[in-house]
């Protein structure tokens, strides 16, 4: 398997974590305790500086590739690169939902199943590239489709973990960290 595959499966890992921080603000907020705003403009902060500026491009380099190989198993993988736009699309709209909130007050039930919405439609798209595209591409593209891949694939660090970007997200990987019950990571000397 490629690493740039690997790479994009690691990077799921770390969306799955935020989605599962969602899924608990949103459990918290539901059973009437006071929403974490600053939190939750964190996280849809993120969603929109990484995964829709670098992530899904990525793997859109990739989705090309195997459609120009094997342009039949592309199509029953199905329009990859217009579930990103979507997936912008919605989380534009939930994070505006967000900032609308934060000022509102107490949030609506329309609020809370906008977050319902975006972490179910999240979760079933990367289900379907774990399912689906990523397993396909594996097998068909070969080790020069790789290479120009990796060449085509701009680099960009996680700012999760890009120490650039360590004071922006600081607390989002401690609320990660925390809710993973993993403890502090040896780069992280502060957290509590």
């Amino acid at each position: 398997m490629s690493d740039t595959i690997v790479f994009l499966q690691l990077e799921h890992g770390t969306l799955t974590k935020l989605l599962d921080l969602v899924d608990s603000l949103r459990d918290e907020i539901e059973s009437g305790k006071e929403p974490d705003f600053g939190l939750l403009k964190l996280l849809f902060s993120y969603f929109r500086d990484y995964p829709d500026a670098c992530h899904h491009p990525k793997e859109d380099v990739v989705f090309r590739a195997l459609r120009r190989k094997a342009p039949e198993l592309a199509q029953d993988i199905g329009n990859l690169i217009g579930d990103h736009e979507a997936l912008a699309l919605l989380t534009e709209q939930v994070s505006g939902e967000v900032d609308a909130a934060a000022r509102g007050g107490t949030p609506s039930a329309e609020f809370v199943a906008s977050l319902r919405g975006f972490v179910r439609a999240y979760r079933g798209h990367l289900e379907a590239e774990e399912r689906e595209f990523f397993p396909v591409a594996a097998k068909q593209l070969d080790k020069s489709d790789w290479t120009a891949i990796d060449f085509d694939v701009f680099d960009r660090a996680d700012p999760l973990y890009d120490e650039s970007s360590e004071n922006r997200f600081r607390d989002l990987r401690r609320a990660i960290w925390k809710s993973a019950a993993t403890g502090t990571p040896p780069n992280e000397p502060n957290a509590s």
